[in-house]
């Protein structure tokens, strides 16, 4: 939290005084994801809401962009809507590869009715609407939101984003078994194992 609002406070300051370039940032995606979901899970279960988070982000190494502001803008929802009754939050995370877009989704469930018209209304404080707002604006992103009572589907999409793979040596297994009745095969296997920097074992049948 304390993170959060030095962040915002940063960023509401450079905002003020010109447009802020953000910085490209290059993060290992499994930290990210990890980090990310469990700062927005505890959020919502100090507020008894279940909370499920998804990406499809998991097959890649890093994520390329302005990888902060992603944070911020999914924070700041998820720390105003668990101000209001919700039973659950569903918040999914998604890259699209072909556009370079970062997609935040999330929807809010509610077991009771209530009146929420426009964005604004989401949020408990209205300067954080409009950061939200400014920030969506400044990366050349678009968001929408369907309100139909008693649950808010929103999808807020940021372009300038790219991942790469991971390296080879990550997707690779530490030691394999290696089952082979034929020396010959068994010793070239062991040999291209070796070279790849992969323990093994191996057994006749």
């Amino acid at each position: 939290m304390v993170s959060r609002y030095i962040d915002k406070l940063l960023l509401n300051t450079e905002m003020s005084a010109t447009k802020p370039k953000f910085q490209q940032d290059q993060q290992d995606i499994n930290i990210l994801l990890k980090n990310w979901y469990e700062d927005l899970q505890l959020e919502c279960y100090q507020k008894d809401i279940e909370f499920e988070f998804r990406s499809n982000l998991s097959d890649w190494h890093r994520l390329h962009g302005p990888v902060r502001a992603v944070y911020l803008l999914a924070t700041e929802i998820i720390y105003n809507v668990c101000e209001m009754d919700l039973a659950s939050i569903e918040l999914d995370l998604h890259f699209d590869e072909s556009k370079g877009d970062i997609n935040i989704i999330f929807n809010l469930h509610s077991n009771m009715k209530w009146q929420v018209a426009t964005a604004e209304q989401m949020f408990v404080n209205p300067q954080d609407a409009i950061f939200v707002d400014e920030v969506v604006k400044l990366l050349a992103g678009t968001w929408n939101l369907e309100m139909v009572s008693p649950n808010i589907e929103g999808t807020i999409s940021l372009p300038g984003f790219s991942t790469s793979m991971k390296d080879m040596n990550e997707v690779l297994p530490k030691r394999v078994l290696v089952v082979e009745d034929n020396k010959v095969n068994q010793k070239v296997m062991a040999s291209m194992l070796k070279r790849m920097g992969i323990e093994h074992d191996i057994a006749n049948d």
